[in-house]
């Protein structure tokens, strides 16, 4: 018998009704390590190393905590994983002790795009977030992206800001965004063209792979000066005071959605 993080009684029938023949949206299962989950999870971020009895454990985390409605996209032709998308409930004090959904991780897979799953998706988190009386959804995302949300009928509300403590995971960040700029540079000029929505994606790596080159270079320069000066203060610093920390702060727009009146 097939292990559920959570009831499929939350699915939707409209939005199963809208995916093509072949598809369908349930919670994500314990079988799905195997189906491929973490591989299609990877095309959006950092996943690292995740053993089947990791996978588990966490799975079955989240399942007894109740908060967690991951949901997939299977395609049962080939049984695999092509869609995945979180909603994640934050219990409150607020407004009467209410709850508040947050969409995250939301992935199509790269050969199944233009089906308009990831659309799917965000129809099934909201209709969770409601059945289980969540407030409002919220979710963060960057700019090109805004029209895409605005779709789905949320709205741009506010800013983000994030703080990254690991550098080894900005590393790999930019590892991943090498490689989707690749897989978009190869699929424009190969004659299969991209989507209105994907070439504005593309431009807009683009522009963020070159905002990251010059800030290297005005970086390298400072660091040239920096060492310029340093010759005069040479082993005054401890090796502990020689320590830099790399974080960041990231200015990203917070999407949200509500189903009352509720700020």
């Amino acid at each position: 018998m097939t292990v559920n993080l959570f009831a499929d009684l939350l699915i939707s029938a409209n939005v199963q009704a809208q995916l093509p023949k072949g598809y369908r949206i349930r919670p994500l299962a314990i079988d799905d390590y195997d189906r491929g989950v973490l591989k299609l999870l990877s095309q959006l971020s950092v996943v690292g190393e995740v053993s089947k009895d990791q996978f588990i454990e966490r799975f079955e985390h989240m399942r007894n905590l109740k908060t967690y409605f991951i949901t997939v996209i299977h395609e049962e032709s080939t049984d695999r994983t092509v869609a995945v998308g979180t909603l994640v409930v934050e219990y409150k004090f607020l407004h009467e002790c209410g709850k508040i959904g947050h969409i995250e991780d939301i992935v199509v897979d790269d050969s199944q795009r233009g089906k308009k799953f990831g659309q799917r998706l965000i129809d099934q988190l909201q209709y969770t977030a409601r059945a289980i009386g969540c407030y409002k959804v919220i979710l963060n995302c960057t700019l090109h992206n805004v029209p895409f949300y605005e779709k789905c009928g949320l709205h741009q509300k506010d800013v983000q800001m994030a703080n990254y403590f690991e550098p080894l995971l900005i590393r790999e960040e930019e590892k991943i965004q090498r490689e989707n700029w690749r897989k978009f540079e190869h699929r424009r000029n190969s004659g299969l063209g991209l989507s209105p929505m994907a070439e504005r994606s593309f431009h807009q790596m683009l522009h963020e792979v070159e905002e990251a080159r010059l800030n290297k270079l005005r970086e390298t320069d400072d660091e040239r000066d920096e060492r310029q000066v340093g010759t005069t203060i040479a082993g005054v610093l401890s090796e502990e005071e020689k320590v830099q920390t790399v974080t960041g702060s990231l200015k990203i727009l917070t999407i949200e959605t509500k189903t009352d009146g509720a700020k």
